[in-house]
């Protein structure tokens, strides 16, 4: 499963740098073969340095290809999407043709990595998902060959005192999140930096929370691409978990499906000393260690991997259960029958049990809250000169101003529209509607 990994913005960069430095451990290199690594954002960045402050030593020849978003030179969009978006709009042929001359578009999967409440990835994602999206299909038309491709989006919500500084993070995510439900996206998987907050809190765990929520992200996409990725003497996978049982689980038919990803691990003598069946210890960690905050009693489709030391496997393997048990004892705990449960066994010199799961359009409580604030920003025309002048004078000239102004206010209606919707289809209780 060959995965293209875009990291769009700040977070989406230092989010990709986690990724690399994780995968590219020994015991990791056959899911880090199967990547390529992006990255792509309007500030001006020396990219050498960036890598060399984050700790990213390059292996086997695979680097980190980074792109500016933007001809100009400068800083950021200051939070300002509808600006990164046109701008992605006109400078998309010039990045498509750079990435093209290094990278064939011939992978599985396509990751877009950003944050929802920043300016640069909330623009670009869905805006270049969709763009890449119908170059890859010419591609296999003129190739005239057929291949299951997969879009996703990885959205990193915003911390929960963020929006006392910047107000318009949770709009941005809101307009994040109604753009996608609008395109060509398969699912989008959510992470929410307040949950990890609340998680690292409770857990007492130290470190920065970025760098936790960096680690985590990494993780599950470590494992999520284990599951269809075998080396008989590094990692081996119970069940394949290919293209299409990604289709079946994380699309939502008609619409892109919103996942939540859980992740937690334990030390191998916590399970075998501590009272633990394997189905205590999956329920303990849906119930406190989904990375957003939802209701595990609704949901669509569940996936689950269960990683265990491959040289511990017949020594555990009496008391775990086998897969097909696990699948049985979800659907009488949850009264739900659409699941996909599988073993991976890594080479790994750690005792730990780890659980990772992917949970299908729970019911997701804050995105009532950020509904009830994103209908609130609807800026004047003056409210919103001042923040391009603020924000982002150097990608907006002065004979564009009053262009971006029109199309500023018409694309926080138009998102706002698109999230509403979303909302109602998914029977989301809103006031006044």
């Amino acid at each position: 499963m060959r995965t293209f990994n875009l990291g769009l913005g700040q977070c989406g960069r230092y989010v990709t740098y986690e990724m690399y430095k994780q995968m590219s451990q020994p015991r990791y290199l056959p899911i880090f073969d199967q990547f390529d690594f992006f990255t792509g954002d309007f500030e001006q960045i020396t990219h050498k340095d960036e890598l060399e402050r984050a700790g990213v030593t390059y292996i086997k020849e695979k680097e980190i290809h980074h792109r500016s978003l933007s001809t100009q030179t400068g800083g950021g969009v200051g939070g300002l999407w509808f600006v990164s978006k046109e701008v992605a709009k006109q400078e998309f042929s010039k990045f498509y043709e750079s990435i093209e001359g290094i990278y064939p578009f011939d992978s599985s999967v396509f990751n877009f990595v950003h944050s929802g409440g920043g300016g640069t990835g909330c623009g670009t994602g869905p805006t270049f998902l969709d763009l890449i999206y119908e170059k890859v299909q010419e591609k296999w038309k003129k190739e005239k060959k057929f291949e299951e491709t997969i879009f996703f989006s990885t959205l990193v919500l915003p911390f929960e005192g963020e929006s006392a500084k910047y107000p318009i993070t949770e709009s941005n995510s809101a307009a994040a999140i109604g753009r996608y439900m609008e395109s060509k996206a398969h699912s989008v998987f959510l992470m929410d930096n307040s949950t990890v907050d609340e998680i690292k809190e409770r857990d007492k765990i130290s470190g920065l929370s970025r760098e936790i929520a960096n680690r985590w992200i990494a993780q599950w996409w470590i494992w999520l691409t284990a599951a269809s990725t075998e080396d008989p003497s590094i990692l081996t996978y119970e069940v394949s978990f290919e293209t299409a049982d990604m289709r079946r689980h994380f699309y939502n038919g008609d619409k892109p499906g919103i996942i939540i990803p859980c992740y937690k691990e334990y030390s191998i003598e916590y399970f075998t000393k501590g009272n633990f069946t394997l189905y205590g210890l999956i329920a303990k960690t849906l119930q406190n260690y989904l990375l957003t905050n939802c209701l595990i009693e609704k949901f669509r489709s569940i996936v689950i991997f269960i990683i265990i030391p491959m040289r511990l496997k017949e020594k555990l393997q009496p008391i775990l259960p086998e897969s097909h048990k696990i699948g049985a004892w979800l659907t009488d705990t949850f009264d739900h029958e659409d699941h996909f449960v599988s073993y991976i066994h890594h080479d790994t010199p750690t005792n730990t049990l780890k659980i990772v799961a992917f949970l299908s359009d729970p019911y997701i409580p804050i995105f009532v809250d950020y509904y009830n604030k994103f209908k609130k920003v609807v800026y004047s025309k003056n409210d919103l000169e001042h923040m391009i002048r603020r924000a982002a004078p150097r990608h907006v000239s002065k004979n564009e101003l009053q262009y971006f102004v029109e199309e500023g206010r018409s694309e926080y209606l138009k998102a706002f529209e698109k999230y509403e919707k979303f909302l109602k289809k998914e029977k989301y209780e809103l006031e006044g509607s």
